[in-house]
């Protein structure tokens, strides 16, 4: 089965609508709640810093920006994987290496811990074109929902 790591930015598309949501309604419509998506703990931050920033904008009401929060501190479906010691000590690496920003780094570092625990099927997800760069490079498998369509970027594996 694959396994797909959403970072922040793919989570988002879940709960905004915007170019790739569909993809990612799919991708959760079949794998979470079988063991098959995951995220950092760490994508609880990121996302509540987003829907401030959206809400701020207007673009976000109170009660999404709730509705996110909650859904993504509790969520079932997704395996959230706690950021450990020695995934922020890998994150210093990753910055160094790739010039990330330290969020980035951390969704990347849990993306490749998760890799290590399972098997190769293990998808990156995410709408940043810098930090999928990053994941290629360090030989994650990597999906940006709002480029292509699930199907296209699966007939092409």
């Amino acid at each position: 089965m694959m396994r797909w790591y959403f970072d922040a930015s793919a989570v988002l598309k879940f709960y905004k609508s915007e170019d790739g949501t569909e993809n990612v309604y799919y991708i959760f419509g079949q794998y979470a709640g079988k063991g098959g998506v995951a995220t950092s703990q760490y994508t609880a931050v990121e996302t509540a810093s987003a829907a401030q920033r959206l809400y701020n904008a207007g673009q976000m009401n109170e009660s999404m920006k709730e509705m996110l929060h909650s859904g993504i501190s509790s969520s079932k479906n997704i395996k959230m994987l706690p950021v450990s010691w020695d995934c922020l000590q890998f994150s210093v690496r990753l910055i160094n290496r790739h010039n990330l920003r330290a969020g980035d780094a951390i969704q990347l570092s849990s993306a490749l811990e998760y890799k290590s625990a399972g098997e190769d099927k293990t998808v990156f997800v995410c709408s940043d074109v810098r930090l999928n760069d990053a994941a290629q490079k360090e030989g994650l498998n990597v999906y940006d929902p709002a480029q292509i369509s699930l199907n296209e970027w699966l007939k092409s594996k």
